[in-house]
């Protein structure tokens, strides 16, 4: 992908502000808790979003790339925590909700609710 030096510099600021908010301990055990599915991920990845957005603004044509990052940085946690290799179809849907989702569904829903029972990011591990 082609990307200007500001969008790509900024897109790196913000990814570094979205691991500070996943990698701080009581966050990354709910996150891990949500990665179990894949409205739970998209809910995690929203979440750290919005907390990046109280801090900062999210230009839109980062947005998509910002969700993605934080996804893969949180597949990587997991992935590490449970010491097991995500499904790449899981990788590939979730990764596709996150590019089509509108800014709008960005926000988490106001309480916490356990996600739907869905194949989650490492219930089909792979080896």
């Amino acid at each position: 992908m082609n990307m200007n030096p500001d969008t790509k510099q900024r897109l790196m600021k913000l990814t570094a502000a979205a691991k500070a908010v996943i990698y701080e301990p009581n966050r990354m055990a709910a996150f891990l808790k949500m990665m179990g599915t894949k409205d739970g991920a998209v809910t995690a990845v929203n979440t750290v979003m919005a907390a990046i957005e109280q801090r900062t603004q999210v230009p839109p044509e980062v947005r998509p790339l910002l969700a993605v990052n934080i996804y893969m940085l949180m597949v990587d946690v997991a992935q590490e925590v449970m010491q097991r290799k995500p499904s790449p179809n899981i990788l590939k849907e979730v990764v596709q909700m996150l590019l089509t989702q509108k800014p709008g569904q960005a926000q988490p829903p106001q309480a916490p609710q356990p996600p739907a029972p869905q194949p989650g990011l490492l219930a089909q591990g792979v080896a």
